[in-house]
């Protein structure tokens, strides 16, 4: 992705969450199985949680670099 012509704090990284109702119709749409998922870059969690509301068959595996954004992970 790009954050070309976007405002972006000087000083923030580039973060971009991915809503709920992507990842609800990606769900909708194909067939995952379940199991363990890796979640290489989970920020907030944002996949995640938004996962856990569709489907209860899926155990994360999560990291995220930002020592801000662990607190989230570990719930």
């Amino acid at each position: 992705m790009s954050s070309t012509n976007r405002k972006v704090r000087p000083g923030n990284p580039d973060v971009y969450y991915t809503p709920h109702y992507c990842v609800h119709r990606l769900l909708e749409a194909v067939d995952l199985p379940g199991g363990v998922w890796l979640e290489a870059g989970a920020g907030h969690g944002s996949i995640i949680q938004a996962t856990k509301q569709v489907r209860d068959d899926i155990v994360w595996s999560a990291y995220e670099l930002r020592e801000e954004c662990r607190t989230a992970l570990e719930r």
